[in-house]
């Protein structure tokens, strides 16, 4: 029963005592001790009930004062839980012996928590993480959280600031689950970029950070003939393709002209050869992406596609005459229609259509937004890839307004779940 005697040394060295850091402190020397008996203990026979309870209540409260040190103290957070653990094995078994009941629960989990779990847990989480997605607007991380599975909040600490996240799970077609990473920042390239760099410190195993959400389009109603192939509306989905982003306000200017010196960073190739995948299944009519934006419309009506008459595109000139859509036999009626394309991102909410079909014959560009370009640059210096996922909600003109931004966020986090299922979990060893 020598153990025993060390659990009531235990007893007799601390509770006399006042819980403060110094005669905790001057105490650590016993937990170490315990540390190398603990495996050896048997929480059936050597610790008695009454023991077992005062030291649950002591070292729940040990274990608060812990998280308060600036450090130095972690390693002893592993121990304190796998004790109270056992106390909690011991007085369960007691009572069950004492009652002649159903078995109790013999867990910490079960009965009472230890002290380490919710650290384990955000900690775990930070670990599991293979995929990052930032969003801005309330309606495009609104979406994206409901799309996920076993969703839970989590805050981190990275260079002096907190940063919040939505964690959660979304099932891969090929077993196992993705853990994913949900963020919100700020509008343009800069908050995107400084986010995204927080969010690889973070997570380790990220290797793929996803811009999601809302961008204006940008429409080709002019021939040639096949330019219904072309043709971005309102409600579609512009995916950045193997030309990435351009970002159109990196310029050299003179007196005569601006010309971009845009250096576009490709987006992840193994992530592009999903996207592929999916476009490939178009053509067997397969998408994926229409059952989870439907489940997710049933339940948030306010997100619902608004009505073809809210779908106006209007010309580059003056008059800012009504331009109808080209014939397109591959648009399927109330549903979006999927693009690959390089997308334009600056600093500017543009709202200029003039510019925008400029965008359209010298970059061929199928989208405009603001946050892309600086998330290929943070992903660029970390080693990892990235891929845009847009719901087109306007047509960057004077007629920009927000009916189509709730449907658009929507179509967006839709997508990107419909991607992510369609790509096995990463290992992490």
């Amino acid at each position: 029963m020598a153990n025993l005697a060390l659990l009531e040394r235990m007893k007799e060295q601390l509770f006399p005592h006042v819980l403060t850091p110094k005669n905790l402190a001057n105490n650590f020397g016993v937990f170490r001790e315990l540390v190398k008996h603990l495996e050896q203990i048997d929480p059936y026979v050597d610790v008695e009930p009454t023991c077992a309870l005062e030291f649950i209540n002591l070292l729940n409260s040990v274990h608060g004062w812990l998280l308060q040190s600036s450090g130095n103290a972690n390693h002893l957070l592993e121990p304190l839980g796998r004790l109270n653990h056992i106390c909690i094995v011991s007085y369960a078994h007691f009572k069950q012996k004492e009652s002649s009941i159903q078995p109790i629960p013999t867990t910490s989990q079960q009965l009472v928590p230890s002290p380490k779990t919710k650290i384990d847990d955000a900690d775990a989480d930070k670990q599991k993480t293979t995929i990052g997605i930032i969003t801005v607007l309330k309606h495009e991380f609104m979406p994206m959280e409901e799309v996920l599975t076993h969703s839970r909040e989590r805050e981190y600490q990275f260079a002096g600031r907190g940063y919040q996240f939505r964690i959660g799970e979304i099932t891969s077609k090929f077993g196992g689950t993705h853990t994913v990473a949900v963020h919100q920042c700020n509008m343009g390239e800069n908050s995107a970029s400084t986010r995204a760099t927080a969010m690889l410190a973070l997570f380790p195993n990220i290797d793929i950070v996803f811009m999601t959400g809302i961008a204006g389009g940008i429409p080709f109603p002019v021939p040639p003939a096949r330019s219904a192939e072309k043709h971005v509306r309102l409600g579609d989905i512009v995916i950045s393709n193997i030309h990435g982003v351009v970002q159109y306000d990196f310029v050299k200017e003179s007196q005569t002209f601006k010309e971009v010196r845009s250096s576009p960073i490709r987006p992840s190739s193994e992530w592009l050869d999903v996207v592929k995948k999916l476009e490939a299944g178009i053509e067997k009519s397969d998408f994926p992406w229409e059952s989870i934006l439907v489940d997710f419309l049933k339940k948030h009506t306010s997100y619902v596609r608004p009505s073809p008459d809210k779908d106006v595109l209007y010309g580059s000139d003056e008059n800012s005459s009504i331009v109808p859509h080209p014939d397109d036999e591959h648009r399927r009626e109330g549903q979006p229609r999927v693009f690959l394309g390089r997308i334009a991102s600056s600093n500017t909410l543009l709202k200029n259509p003039f510019l925008r079909d400029r965008l359209r014959d010298e970059h061929d560009a199928r989208a405009v937004e603001m946050e892309t370009s600086g998330v290929a640059d943070a992903t660029w210096d970390h080693g990892k890839g990235y891929m845009a996922v847009r719901g087109i909600c306007d047509y960057c003109d004077d007629h920009k307004n927000n009916i189509w931004q709730r449907y658009a966020g929507a179509c967006a986090a839709a997508f990107t779940r419909a991607l992510i299922e369609a790509k096995a979990p990463k290992s992490i060893s």
